[in-house]
């Protein structure tokens, strides 16, 4: 079977039956039922079948509606019975079953099968018992229709001084994922002018109980560090050049121990400070990007002895699995097009 994405007519068949043994009929069901969508039927397209086709619409870009959906009727043996009567669904009728099915049906059925499969062999899931975890947005361009463009935004550029707007919408995409499978436990979707920061917490929220969650930058905070404390959850972040720190101790390992605030006022009265650990480092292959540059992690892995600095940083650098994982998205199974997504309204977007 030839890559997702690229497999065409011949590969859906095997890649339907597959994804079948995971994604169970009971599944879809309970999903329908909650969603309050079980009784859809529009023509053509009982409310099963609908489900199917928009899970078919993301992982084979390069075929056209109707064409997907003969192939996911002719795969499924359930759904062959039901439509065996009826004339073949255009597009009219897949458009109008999108649209009555919604979006939520798709975020319970998506939640009911994201969990972590990876075990103790599983190579590059685990470290000193920790379950890796990787957390990173990516924004994708969408048709460029009114309601697209009002729901998620455009990016925008400066141009001689002025703002210039893009050529196309974008949405952003949040996903947590297990390092050593690329399985994606939870997703949100945001406008492209959202911050990252904010969904953080909702992240360690869902996250494995043993988890070490891998971040860059973007979210890195006092508020994140205290809430995955507070719920056992570990973090390995990056930390901006310009963040500073109260520090409190060096450790054997040459990182340290610091205090960090929520606002300069607790930082000026020493209130509700929080204990982290930072380490630092310099990169020393002048082939490298960022050589030479002090990189710094915080850390609430505190212990120096269980967790050595040196292991963690060169554990953080397996957050860029996460980058490889939404090259293959965008680049393989979306086919790296002007226009990632293909539906022209928020809901199908979404839905996607």
């Amino acid at each position: 079977m030839r890559t997702i994405g690229h497999g065409g007519l011949d590969s859906l068949p095997l890649t339907l039956e597959a994804l079948g043994r995971v994604i169970r009929p009971e599944l879809i069901d309970d999903a329908l039922t909650r969603a309050g969508r079980h009784s859809i039927r529009l023509r053509k397209l009982p409310a099963c079948g609908v489900v199917w086709l928009i899970i078919s619409i993301g992982l084979f870009a390069d075929l056209d509606m109707p064409s997907i959906w003969r192939q996911v009727v002719g795969t499924l043996a359930s759904l062959w019975q039901a439509v065996a009567r009826l004339k073949p669904a255009g597009k009219g009728a897949i458009a109008n079953a999108r649209k009555q099915m919604g979006a939520r049906v798709m975020r319970l059925l998506f939640r009911s099968v994201s969990s972590p499969v990876a075990d103790k062999r599983t190579r590059g899931a685990f470290y000193r018992g920790l379950r890796l975890m990787a957390l990173d947005g990516q924004k994708l361009n969408i048709p460029d229709t009114p309601a697209n463009a009002k729901a998620f935004g455009r990016p925008s550029t400066q141009r001689f001084g002025k703002d210039v707007a893009g050529g196309y919408p974008q949405l952003q995409l949040l996903r947590l994922i297990e390092t050593g499978t690329h399985v994606t436990l939870e997703a949100v979707i945001k406008p492209c002018h959202c911050h990252e920061y904010p969904q953080t917490t909702h992240f360690l929220d869902v996250a494995p109980t043993d988890a070490l969650v891998l971040a860059d930058r973007g979210f890195y905070g006092y508020s994140v560090l205290k809430h995955g404390s507070d719920i056992g959850r570990q973090l390995l972040v990056r930390v901006a050049s310009h963040v500073k720190f109260e520090s409190i101790k060096t450790l054997s390992d040459g990182s340290s121990l610091a205090r960090i605030y929520p606002t300069n006022r607790d930082g000026r009265h020493q209130t509700n400070g929080l204990i982290i650990r930072v380490i630092r480092y310099r990169i020393d292959d002048p082939n490298r990007t960022g050589h030479q540059i002090e990189h710094r992690l915080a850390t609430t892995l505190l212990d120096e002895q269980t967790y050595p600095a040196t292991e963690l940083i060169v554990l953080y650098h397996q957050r860029w699995e996460i980058e490889m994982d939404n090259d293959e998205l965008t680049t393989h199974q979306l086919l790296n097009r002007p226009v990632e997504l293909r539906s022209r309204t928020p809901v199908g977007c979404v839905q996607e």
